[in-house]
């Protein structure tokens, strides 16, 4: 009998898995606020935060539904298969963004029998990739999960002496901002960041659509093929300060810009 259940639970998680993968791709992941994630189940990630390049690491999900298997079981995996099922999606540098299988893990213990969502993704090369949770079931919540392939990257130099930061300018892709960081994405229009400068002298640039202005031109070629948001810091004279990867949040931003402003 419990060779059937086991058999029967594997085939259950197995077609949650496929369906989630299957419409996934047309699911925009929703922006998520403190207000919401105060209200929310406590859904989190347990996992490596570094790992090698070419390698497999396994990501469990804590935080879901208990699920008793002495019970019928498709009646408490709505949050794996019904309507408000979650979705989990594997970022990885430079590649979109695409959804990834949940298997189910039989936990066997003292207290009973019952089942745990992980997720096995693949690291190719060095950089930093991401596990997103769109969690529906209950509360709308968005968890996010960093890994750290091979050797992180290089603290930024300090300023040249002679080089002071008079101009912001950010180049993104307007059109995918929604699939950035919360966080990230209101820095770019954060007030804080924009006083830092005087009135104009920070500019947000959509590689897609050309700039009238002759002299930001530059700045989004120079953009092109690396990743976005991208920050350029730069003097009056228009030599670089500082160029690099958007910080994550609006005090990090603020704080790099500190150093190389006088």
């Amino acid at each position: 009998m419990w060779r059937k259940f086991l058999i029967l639970t594997f085939l259950l998680v197995m077609v949650a898995s496929q369906a989630a993968a299957q419409d996934a791709a047309q699911v925009t992941v929703p922006a998520f606020g403190s207000r919401e994630a105060a209200r929310a189940q406590g859904i989190g990630v347990d996992g490596p935060v570094a790992a090698e390049p070419d390698s497999e690491i396994t990501l469990r999900l804590v935080g879901t539904p208990v699920v008793d298997l002495t019970k019928p079981l498709i009646e408490q995996l709505e949050w794996l298969m019904g309507d408000t099922r979650m979705y989990v999606y594997w970022l990885v540098p430079g590649q979109a963004m695409r959804p990834c299988d949940v298997r189910g893990e039989l936990v066997f213990s003292v207290h009973g029998a019952t089942m745990q969502p992980l997720v096995r993704v693949a690291t190719a090369g060095a950089g930093e990739y991401r596990l997103v949770v769109d969690w529906n079931h209950g509360q709308h919540q968005l968890v996010e999960h960093r890994v750290q392939v091979g050797p992180g990257p290089e603290p930024d130099p300090p300023p040249p002496p002679d080089l002071v930061a008079t101009w912001g300018i950010v180049v993104e892709q307007r059109s995918l901002r929604g699939k950035l960081p919360v966080q990230q994405a209101i820095a770019i229009d954060s007030q804080r960041v924009r006083s830092l400068f005087k009135e104009g002298r920070f500019r947000s640039l959509d590689v897609d659509v050309p700039d009238a202005s002759p002299e930001l031109v530059p700045y989004v070629e120079r953009a092109q093929g690396k990743p976005l948001p991208r920050l350029f810091l730069v003097a009056d004279d228009g030599r670089i300060a500082w160029e690099g990867d958007l910080p994550r949040n609006t005090d990090a931003t603020v704080e790099l810009i500190g150093r190389y402003q006088r």
